[in-house]
């Protein structure tokens, strides 16, 4: 079994393995959190345990970093290529002679239809090395500096704590003087000006859905108009319940038919403005999603605001 092999099944199998690999760590969203390579409690390595970078880790405090959970056995056990392919494949209950996955007898699998395109990651853009290279920097520079997000925090309004948090989930991160949303297809980058004027441009990468990944596991999915509408749900604590999660979509046009399987069987509730743009939105999403959610709600964002306390 050659080495590419191991690594997707790992993938397959992320969390189980560093579960086993760092016993001491905790989950938070898709990320499992350790002190660092030696295992301690902490949170300063970040390792990534579900969507498209599964695999990568990352440890804030010293700077160790890989690209795969191969690759992060090596570092940790402090092992060479070899012993470590070894170790790996013998955790994973497989022969290095066989190219089988499992060594129990396959399972038949139903006809699987191909999914529309557009509905995963992968369909809308891929995101290069370079790319998440360029994310990671972004990541690193917002969860390393304290004041910053003390600052963010106080002219939009949310807690700290909640930007930290959207950082090690990798969607938030700072570049300059731009806040970026980090998506699983790219990177949005905006700045405020006076007024409230907005710049928004892509740094990398093309529109999907914002916080995407969490898709996968809530059963309520509130989804908003824009990032800071979604924070703002964040921060007010909508979450709390583990399988209530809010999204984001682009801006009040963007939202493909494609993504409606995304979304299927979940109770959803669109967080639009109260505007022309918001209303057309959540008359187009409402079409689009009705044959697929199990149910769909507005939002009263100005119940919302009172119930509250804002």
């Amino acid at each position: 079994m050659d080495a590419q092999t191991i690594k997707s099944i790992l993938n397959e199998r992320a969390e189980d393995f560093v579960r086993w690999l760092f016993p001491g760590g905790k989950k938070n969203g898709r990320e499992w959190l350790i002190g660092s390579l030696s295992g301690e409690a902490g949170k300063s390595l970040s390792i990534c345990i579900g969507g498209s970078k599964v695999g990568v880790f990352k440890d804030f405090a010293t700077g160790d970093r890989g690209a795969n959970l191969l690759e992060l056995f090596m570092q940790a056990r402090r092992v060479p290529f070899k012993e470590a392919r070894q170790a790996c494949a013998e955790w994973m209950g497989v022969s290095l002679a066989t190219a089988a996955r499992p060594l129990t007898a396959p399972i038949p699998q139903p006809a699987v239809v191909a999914p529309r395109r557009g509905c995963k990651p992968s369909d809308v853009y891929q995101c290069t090395d370079e790319d998440w290279a360029v994310a990671e920097k972004m990541i690193e520079t917002l969860i390393s500096d304290a004041v910053l997000c003390e600052r963010i925090a106080m002219m939009r309004g949310w807690k700290p704590e909640t930007i930290v948090q959207l950082a090690q989930e990798r969607y938030l991160g700072w570049q300059g003087d731009n806040l970026c949303f980090l998506y699983d297809t790219g990177a949005k980058l905006r700045r405020w000006r006076t007024k409230g004027e907005k710049v928004i441009w892509w740094a990398f990468g093309k529109p999907f859905i914002w916080r995407s990944e969490w898709l996968k596991r809530a059963q309520t999915i509130y989804i908003c108009e824009g990032e800071p509408d979604c924070i703002s749900l964040v921060d007010c604590g909508i979450e709390h319940d583990g399988a209530t999660r809010a999204i984001a979509t682009p801006s009040a046009s963007t939202f493909d038919e494609s993504w409606a399987p995304l979304f299927e069987d979940k109770y959803v509730i669109l967080a639009f403005d109260n505007d022309k743009a918001g209303e057309a939105a959540t008359a187009r999403v409402s079409s689009i999603l009705r044959s697929s959610a199990r149910s769909l709600k507005k939002l009263d964002w100005e119940g919302l605001r009172h119930a509250s306390g804002g």
